[in-house]
Parts: structure tokens; C-alpha cells; sequence
């Protein structure tokens, strides 16, 4: 009896003990921070890293392709700059043509052709010179500019009449022509105008937009006597 007893006690189950129904052995347990592993398969691996390099060469030609047209784009911006540019200089040369128009078709030179007139009981020509009109405006408020040996001078000659060649003649009355220069030594001329555009100076070094001097009336010469004789001149019209 004793000893059926102790076989039972022995056979018995610690409290202790977790044993299975069927008596496999027990479940590790998972702690529920851990993170959980996978293993990549070789061709999914592959497959990546192709991934990857098509982002890359993709990434490069859109790359390319913006900076092409960052370049392009600037280089429109300079041709239109420089079309601008053009644009405004033909504007601008058109406009100053059109100021031109009839200021342009005026002449003034020395003739020498025409001999000086001398006379002691009249008037004795110092200068002698001709002044081209073939605008079909006249001009008014016209100065010829001139050294005659006392320094530049201004001399009013009046309106000038369209189509006309008006021969001008600079001379003293009587003979007392001393401290004057004649003819050819006498420097260079210049004429000033007034137009229906503006106000003018022409002289050696071409024509230019320039009033009057403020002063002119100072700088008349009031020895000198201004004969003007208009002729007819040829091919009038505007530039």
C-alpha cells in the first residue's frame, strides 16, 4: 500500500511545470517589442537595385534636359534682346530722318567764281558765298556764321525762299575794308535755320540740331552790309 502510494506521488506534476497536452516540447515566447525579420529573396534584390539605377538615369536626363532648356531659353531671351536693340536703333534713325527731311537739302559754300565787288562810293564784298535751299519749306531766322579776321561774327540774312540758290554778299561800305580778310582767307562758315522741325546749325562738321546763341544780337558785325539774291534751284522735295 506504502508503496503504490509513493509511485502516485511521484507521478504526479510539479505546480511548477508547463507541460504540454500532446508532449512537445513548450512555445518560446515573443516579446511584443520585437521587430519582426525578413529575408529577401535574390531576385526581389535584383530587381532593386535595377529600381534604383532606372530613378538614377531618369533623374540624370531630366537633369539634362531642364538645363538644355534653361540654355535654350536663354539664348531666345538674347536674340530677342538684341532684336530689341536693332529695333530701337532703326527707330531711332527713322525718327532722326524724318527731323532731317528738309533741314538735310540745305547747302552752303564759298564761291570764289563770283568776283568781289569794289567800289569806294558803294559797297566793297569781303565774302561772297551761296546758300542752297532744295527743300520745299522755307527756312527762316537765318545767321551766317563767319570770321572775317575780327573773330566770328553773326550776320542776319532773313528767310530763305524754297527751291532757291540765294547768293549772299558780305561787304563794307566804301573802301575801309582794314582788319578784314577777303576771299579765301577767310575761315570756315556756318549757317544758322530754323525749319518747320526744329532749329539747325550746319558748318564743316556736318548738320546738327542747335538754336541760336542766346547773345546773336551781340555778335552781329553791324559794319558789314548782307546782300541776299535768290535763284531758282533744282530736284526740291524732302529726304
Amino acid at each position: 500500500m506504502e508503496q503504490n502510494a509513493t509511485r502516485l506521488k511521484d507521478a504526479e506534476p510539479d505546480s511548477g511545470q508547463n507541460l504540454s497536452v500532446t508532449g512537445a516540447e513548450p512555445r518560446p515566447r515573443i516579446s511584443p517589442d520585437a521587430e519582426p525579420t525578413f529575408r529577401l529573396d535574390g531576385r526581389y534584390e535584383v530587381m532593386q537595385i535595377v529600381t534604383n539605377g532606372l530613378m538614377l538615369v531618369v533623374t540624370a536626363m531630366a537633369t539634362i534636359f531642364a538645363f538644355s532648356a534653361l540654355n535654350e531659353q536663354r539664348i531666345i531671351n538674347r536674340n530677342q534682346a538684341e532684336m530689341n536693340r536693332s529695333q530701337l536703333e532703326l527707330n531711332t534713325l527713322e525718327k532722326e530722318r524724318a527731323q532731317r527731311r528738309y533741314a538735310s537739302r540745305v547747302a552752303l559754300w564759298s564761291d570764289d567764281s563770283i568776283p568781289l565787288h569794289s567800289d569806294p562810293n558803294d559797297m566793297t564784298d569781303v565774302y561772297v558765298s551761296r546758300l542752297q535751299n532744295r527743300a520745299t519749306v522755307p527756312l527762316t531766322s537765318v545767321y551766317l556764321a563767319v570770321d572775317l579776321g575780327t573773330g566770328t561774327k553773326f550776320h542776319q540774312i532773313g528767310d530763305i525762299r524754297p527751291c532757291s540758290i540765294t547768293t549772299i554778299r558780305l561787304g563794307i561800305e566804301g573802301g575801309d575794308t582794314d582788319g578784314y580778310r577777303t576771299g579765301q582767307n577767310i575761315g570756315d562758315p556756318a549757317v544758322y535755320f530754323n525749319d518747320v522741325v526744329g532749329s539747325w546749325l550746319m558748318d564743316r562738321s556736318g548738320l546738327r540740331p542747335q538754336p541760336l546763341p542766346q547773345d546773336v544780337t551781340s555778335l552781329v558785325d553791324r559794319r558789314i552790309e548782307v546782300s541776299a539774291k535768290p535763284g531758282e534751284a533744282t530736284d526740291c522735295g524732302s529726304d
